[in-house]
């Protein structure tokens, strides 16, 4: 396991963490992740997430490649929030609601960071505070951020913040994965370990409601793995495509913190999988709806589903919605957050829904 770091502007620093079978590189812009390598069927070095080339292009893109997203992730609708009493104004970018903490994003962030390395594991840590008032949340939060990758291919992100006033948390990693290289992922099969969805208005707001992964169709059901483009197109068009939270098992057993299996997203052209694993209560699914023409590695324009985001993270619109679970961090208690992407070559021979 080797780190390797590089100054590349400014206090601007990349980041390539190796490892015997996968490797990925990061900069403390955003605490973005710019490329993570598997070997594919052949033994050969994928990238298997979209981006940019250069730096200057993760500060102009408003994609979210790769960046960490926060204070609270998703959309809080109405773009405002009661808090003990106080109501808090945040930035309408998204319609009339907030979303990914609206326009001053941490992903514009320089963080400072450690690097760690051993035998079986190395990695990242960066380090932030997000002072009283950024982007209208109360508080300063202390941040910290640490991608690990161990020897047997678990790229491990961890997440832990401690404020001195009550604020909403909940943050995600918002990394595109597309494991063949392909245009889209429709071609990708999905699995997924869930039963229960949360439901949302045609502006991707939650109404608040929980339904069963059956209702209205086989749309939102990959208790069998599927192709990710069976059912897409059944979605509302003006939805354009998975954007919803899915409720994880973990959700229904809160005094389990460690991380539960969620689902694995796989190519059969790479032959490459990807197992996911979160503490959280919620997977946040987005299919790279809104990508039309976004320009990334080596100048290809990204079309729509280009890649697909697992924004592990609580319920979204949380402080507008008290039967959800709380996503209030108060003083003397500590955030956790703590996801794994486990990666492998190979395929295995489950049955895919035709």
């Amino acid at each position: 396991m080797t780190v390797e770091k590089t100054l590349i502007q400014d206090n601007i620093y990349s980041f390539k963490v190796k490892g015997p079978a996968v490797s990925f590189c990061a900069v403390n812009l955003g605490c973005t992740i710019t490329n993570i390598f598997v070997k594919d069927k052949y033994g050969r070095e994928k990238d298997v997430v979209l981006g940019y080339d250069g730096i200057e292009d993760y500060k102009k893109g408003n994609a979210s490649f790769g960046a960490i997203v926060g204070r609270v992730a998703n959309r809080i609708s109405g773009a405002s929030f009661e808090l003990d009493g106080v109501r808090c104004y945040l930035d309408k970018n998204n319609g009339s609601s907030c979303l990914h903490g609206g326009f001053d994003r941490y992903e514009k962030k320089i963080f400072e960071f450690k690097t760690f390395c051993d035998e079986t594991k190395a990695g990242i840590q960066f380090f932030r505070m997000s002072p009283d008032g950024e982007q209208g949340f109360p508080g300063n939060l202390e941040l910290s951020v640490t991608y690990t990758l161990t020897s047997d291919g678990q790229l491990i992100l961890e997440y832990e913040g401690k404020t001195d006033k009550a604020t909403p948390v909940s943050l995600t990693n918002h990394t595109y994965f597309n494991l063949s290289g392909e245009k889209t992922i429709l071609e990708h099969n999905l699995v997924l370990d869930f039963d229960r969805v949360l439901e949302c208005n045609s502006d991707l707001t939650v109404t608040g409601k929980i339904k069963d992964v059956k209702d209205g169709g086989k749309i939102f059901d990959f208790s069998v793995s599927k192709k990710i483009g069976l059912d897409i197109k059944k979605i509302d068009s003006k939805v354009r495509g998975y954007d919803h939270c899915f409720i994880t098992r973990g959700c229904q057993h809160p005094e389990v913190k460690e991380p539960v299996y969620f689902g694995t997203l796989s190519s059969e052209a790479a032959a490459i999988k990807m197992d996911i694993f979160t503490n959280q209560n919620g997977v946040h699914i987005y299919s790279g709806n809104y990508l039309d023409g976004e320009r990334g590695k080596g100048g290809i324009k990204y079309e729509r589903h280009a890649g697909i985001c697992f924004e592990t993270e609580n319920f979204p619109d949380a402080v507008n919605h008290p039967e959800f679970p709380d996503s209030i961090l108060r003083p003397g208690r500590k955030y956790n957050s703590k996801t794994i992407y486990k990666f492998s070559g190979g395929m295995n021979n489950e049955h895919v829904a035709e």
